[in-house]
């Protein structure tokens, strides 16, 4: 949370000319609520369970960017179904940055935990197919993408 994903993913998207999805907004609009409202009555386990029936949806879909929530690699054996069905590119940023970025906004995560919850992911994380310093402009991070998977 908080590494741009959204931001980086639609701008790379708009560069590279796909279309854009970003898991959590699909799970918004399908629930026809926020992300923390469902947190606040589901759960965790009623969110993942969304957010793990979603992405079976998206990868069924037509080439896209896709801008998973930082917990849905997570899900077992879901990071292998992502690198089956595309590149996919880790931004890392330090965790003192993106506690900066997320700092009043509502993450269900973000609150107590931050650090484990980022040490423990982490090497998920890192099996992706490109890892990116995400800790820098936009435009600048698109373009290391885009480098990155050419190479």
């Amino acid at each position: 949370m908080g590494s741009g994903k959204s931001t980086v993913g639609s701008a790379l998207a708009t560069r590279i000319g796909l279309p854009f999805e970003d898991l959590d907004e699909r799970i918004e609009r399908a629930a026809a609520c926020s992300v923390a409202q469902i947190f606040e009555v589901e759960g965790e386990v009623g969110f993942r369970a969304r957010e793990a029936a979603e992405l079976s949806t998206v990868l069924e879909e037509g080439p896209c960017v896709l801008a998973t929530g930082g917990g849905a690699p997570i899900a077992l054996g879901a990071m292998a179904r992502l690198r089956a069905w595309g590149r996919v590119v880790f931004l890392d940023v330090p965790i003192e940055t993106l506690r900066e970025r997320v700092l009043g906004s509502q993450r269900p995560l973000w609150t107590g935990g931050a650090a484990a919850l980022y040490r423990a992911r982490r090497p998920t994380y890192r099996a992706a197919h490109l890892v990116v310093d995400g800790d820098a402009p936009v435009a600048r991070v698109v373009t290391r993408i885009i480098e990155g998977l050419e190479a």
